[in-house]
């Protein structure tokens, strides 16, 4: 019987590529996720269909243009490969849907509008009310499955690029780094946190420097 463990491997710059890569392969799969969800709903009949075809596609670009822009902790996506030629219409199209209309209202694509509600009874028009409506024009199923094959074709890309920084992290681990690896490496572990401490103005580190991965779920104790 052979015995196994999963640790955390200490920072280095080949450990930070290769968490690096994951990370944005994270982001990747999420879009991935959210547009094969889309495709259910492309012959939305209702509200409430149509609205979920709306929000998913928006989350699909949304973390597709937080893996193609740089941050702190991390390279963006075209650092590592780059988008086909034959896709790079898509991945223009992608990016100018999340610029203008997903994460700014600059868009055509929706447009506010003020209503009046007018009345006659054959004497003076009247006005009985002002109201605002906002018109989004639903997006093409074609850009959708063009999205879809952007997002596959980089994820192949990608994943040849995690499968060299895996061989490289491998390698770096030495017979006497794996036995102190074995006794001492220590594993991610769920920590429960006060709500109270959420905060969503923080910036994590290129990698990890704790084990403890918070969970906000406690409520703050009574006064």
């Amino acid at each position: 019987m052979v015995d196994q463990k999963q640790v955390i491997v200490p920072d280095s710059p080949e450990v930070r590529r290769l968490a690096a890569l994951g990370s944005l392969n994270a982001d990747l799969t999420e879009a991935a996720l959210a547009l094969g969800l889309v495709s259910e709903y492309t012959e939305a009949d209702n509200d409430h269909d149509r609205a979920l075809y709306r929000q998913l596609l928006a989350l699909a670009v949304v973390v597709y243009g937080r893996a193609q822009t740089k941050s702190g902790a991390r390279k963006a996506l075209w650092s590592y490969v780059t988008v086909p030629p034959n896709l790079e219409s898509t991945h223009d199209q992608v990016m100018k849907f999340r610029n203008r209309t997903i994460a700014h209202s600059e868009s055509e694509n929706e447009s506010t509008y003020v209503m009046a509600d007018l009345a006659s009874d054959g004497g003076p028009i009247t006005v009985e009310r002002a109201l605002v409506i906002t018109a989004a024009s639903p997006s093409p199923r074609t850009f959708v499955h063009r999205f879809q094959a952007l997002v596959a074709e980089l994820q192949v890309l990608l994943r040849t690029k995690i499968e060299v920084a895996r061989a490289a992290v491998i390698a770096l681990i030495d017979t006497q780094q794996s036995g102190d690896l074995w006794r001492e490496g220590r594993q991610p572990q769920l920590v429960p946190r006060l709500i109270s401490d959420w905060d969503p103005d923080t910036r994590r580190p290129p990698y990890p420097t704790s084990h403890e991965i918070p969970v906000y779920l406690l409520e703050d104790p009574q006064p």
